[in-house]
Parts: structure tokens; sequence; C-alpha cells
């Protein structure tokens, strides 16, 4: 067997999305969205009813008066935000799978995917919903890599954290290893779980360029997770508390111009 049949065994028998969350993410992307039909399909998934109140009481909602239903959750986020929501849940359900990995990736993968779309409102001409999408999934490859090759996984764990330290996940370096020891990276098998699962191609080139960016919005997620390696920033400041006012957007567009054609 050569390398890319192996890959792609790899990603053939992958868990399969629920169908209420395939039902939505077809809905959602549709251009007349019957927001009754979301709702109902919302309320048959106890996970994604708790996620979709517990985002649209959020302070990042800005919302004076606490929402109650499913209803006035999603025309509080939008749906657009809705979508990002549903994929974010499903990733939560990868991850799940984990086991030791489970909460250093969903905590890693989630402060990626707020820095990025911290980023793309900052650059601006990015759609901060997407973006938050591509931080969130850039790492699922390691899902991958764990449920399929588990002791091999822990290798490159082991491997990694006596050669970059603390961080592994953050490290760039950490591919070529996985190369070493499984012949193919976490970007490549996350680049293919995402086409497996149906979703957007450009989601699937996103996460497969995010170590070696290739256009603008990899770049973003690229440096979001450069800058998240020490979780804090270059004056030293928790990344955390990082605000949009704090962001040099001039050397932020900068960066992401050098990959854009």
């Amino acid at each position: 067997m050569d390398n890319g049949e192996q890959i792609l065994q790899l990603v053939s028998d992958l868990p399969v999305m629920p169908e209420v969350y395939t039902e939505l993410l077809g809905l959602l992307g549709g251009v007349d969205v019957d927001i009754d039909i979301v709702v109902k399909l919302t309320e048959r998934d106890v996970g994604l009813t708790s996620v979709i109140l517990r985002a649209a009481n959020s302070p990042f909602y800005g919302g004076i008066v606490p929402v109650r239903t499913v209803r006035q959750a999603i025309v509080r986020v939008g749906l657009a935000a809705y979508r990002s929501f549903v994929l974010s849940a499903w990733m939560n359900c990868l991850v799940r799978a984990c086991g030791a990995l489970e909460r250093e990736l969903w905590e890693h993968s989630i402060k990626v995917a707020e820095t990025t779309r911290l980023f793309a409102k900052s650059v601006g001409g990015f759609h901060v919903d997407e973006a938050y999408v591509w931080g969130i999934f850039h790492d699922v490859g390691w899902v991958v890599l764990w449920l399929k090759m588990p002791e091999k996984a822990t290798e490159i764990l082991s491997s990694a954290s006596q050669l970059v330290g603390e961080n592994v996940l953050f490290s760039r370096d950490v591919e070529d290893l996985e190369r070493e020891i499984c012949g193919c990276t976490h970007s490549e098998l996350g680049r293919l779980a995402i086409l497996k699962w149906e979703l957007e191609a450009d989601l699937a080139n996103i996460v497969g360029a995010h170590h070696a960016p290739v256009d603008a919005r990899s770049a973003l997620v690229s440096l979001a997770e450069h800058i998240l390696s020490g979780s804090r920033d270059h004056e030293g400041r928790d990344m955390e508390l990082l605000r949009l006012e704090d962001i040099d957007v001039a050397a932020l567009r900068l960066a992401c111009a050098a990959y854009v054609e």
C-alpha cells in the first residue's frame, strides 16, 4: 500500500455526522432559509439547544434582555453565526473521542478560532463567522490521528514535547515528526476529513494549508496559531485578554497581503 492509499484509508470510515447536523447545515447553506424548520431541528438536539442559548446570552452578542427560546437565540446571533455554532458542535463531538488529548485540543481549537475571528474583524474583508470555523477545524486532523493511530499519535506528542516543550499543538515543527512516524500530517488528514464529511472545499484547503499558508485565509489561521504559541502577544499580554484595539492592524494586513495573488 502506497502512502496515498494509506492516507485515504485513514479517512475512509470516520465518525458520521449526526443527521440533525447534516440537515441544519444543508438548510443554513441555502438562500431562502425557513427558520421554523431550523428551530424545530435544533430543538431535537439538546446539545445544540444548549449551545445556541448560551451563545445568544453571552457578552459577545450584547443582549440586554436574556433570551429563553431557541427561536429568540437564533434570531439574535443570526443564521450565519448559528451555522458556525453547528459546525463547532460537530467538532466538539469529534474532540470528545480523543481521550487524553481532548481538553488540550478543544481549548487550543477554541483559542485559535476566537483569535482568527478577531483578526478577520480587524483586517476586514472576511466573514467573521466563517473565520471562526476555519480556526475551530484547523487541527481536526489530530482527531483522525488519535482515532486511527492512537499509539503513533501518542508517540508524536511525546517526541514533540521533548523537542519543543509545551504547546506541542502550536508547533509547526511537529509535522516533520508526523511524516516520519505516520507517513502523513494532521494537516493532510484534516483536509481529507473535511471533504469526507462533504463540507466546503474552501474549508478543507484552509485546514490543509494552516501550517504552510497559500492565501490570506490560511494565513490568518496560521498567524493566530503562531501568536498563541506562547499564549501571549509580542508585548507580553495574555491573548485571552487581547482586544480589537490592541491589534497592530497595519502589520496584520501586510502579513495577510503577502498571500494574496
